[in-house]
């Protein structure tokens, strides 16, 4: 038999932010493990949820949280993860996700329904979240590019941010080249050596002239100084054209004119003997075209007003 589950437990097995009605198969749990949900911790889920689909997330995580501060539940801590998986705080929902598979159990859903959950937004996370790059290059002082964007120091404090997906990798000093390619998995770390040949570095070694006047050439180009690259963010730098601003004098103005030429396209067509003789006449081409400005007119100046 297929049961419903209160909002608030749903939201924890969502595969969006968007609320939806869903039925798990009800699972025998033991005894020993089921936890009692009282009205207080019911209503704080209630609340976050709610404030989850005002997109108010920070006031969601305090509900969400003072629930907790209650007692501990399952569903709760992945409802807290979900929140801060949407709000792009992964590092955190993979922190409470590990909470939730230690943490006091209800029995709807079930705990083998809870960690299939968890599991689901885990995969979701390694589409969405940034990984990890930990890159070594020999020589250190090598340019760095990555999908063109550079160039960037080689070496950092620690490894590199960024969004899953794959990525080119270019290490260049002098005039040789070493390439690679990273595939980044949201919330994995992957290492990668960019290295010239024995052959190469010695070389290198021998021009140590030439390698003076390319460090101060890459110093000098450098764009970046910071260990992690969005090339998401790059891309955003680039303004959308501001859109003309509205005049409501031009408005005003269309509009007299308008009703000018209708004033008179009026008159053309009632005034005149030869407007009511039952005659198609030249005047009656001058009517028509008054009429067509006017409606013409009227529309430019209803769009520039409002």
């Amino acid at each position: 038999m297929d049961v419903s589950y209160p909002r608030w437990i749903r939201y924890g097995l969502q595969l969006t932010v968007t609320l939806v009605v869903i039925s798990l198969a009800s699972t025998a749990v033991a005894d020993e493990a089921l936890i009692e949900i009282s009205e207080g911790q019911l209503d704080l889920n209630e609340q976050g949820i709610q404030a989850v689909q005002d997109e108010d997330y920070e006031r969601a995580i305090r509900l969400f949280e003072a629930s907790l501060d209650l007692g501990e539940l399952n569903i709760t801590y992945v409802n807290l993860a979900r929140v801060y998986q949407h709000a792009g705080d992964c590092q955190r929902a993979e922190e409470l996700y590990e909470k939730a598979m230690d943490a006091p159990r209800v029995d709807q859903p079930a705990p083998d329904q809870i960690e299939a959950a968890v599991q689901m937004y885990r995969d979701e996370m390694a589409d969405n979240c940034a990984g990890y790059l930990e890159l070594t290059c020999n020589p250190e002082n090598m340019a760095l590019y990555i999908d063109g964007l550079g160039p960037l120091r080689c070496h950092s404090d620690g490894p590199r941010e960024l969004r899953a997906g794959s990525y080119e990798l270019r290490g260049e000093i002098l005039d040789f080249q070493v390439d690679a390619v990273a595939e980044i998995i949201g919330m994995d770390h992957i290492a990668v050596e960019l290295s010239l040949t024995e052959e190469e570095l010695a070389q290198v070694e021998e021009r140590k002239d030439e390698l003076a006047e390319f460090e101060e050439d890459v110093d000098a180009l450098r764009k970046f100084e910071t260990d992690s690259v969005d090339l998401d963010e790059e891309l955003a730098e680039v303004d959308a054209p501001p859109m003309p601003e509205r005049s409501s004098t031009m408005g005003i103005v269309l509009l007299s004119s308008g009703v000018a030429s209708l004033a008179g396209a009026v008159a053309l067509d009632v005034v005149p003997d030869r407007a009511s003789n039952g005659e198609f006449n030249t005047i009656n081409f001058v009517a028509a075209g008054l009429y067509g400005s006017a409606l013409g007119l009227g529309i430019m100046g209803i769009r520039s007003t409002w």
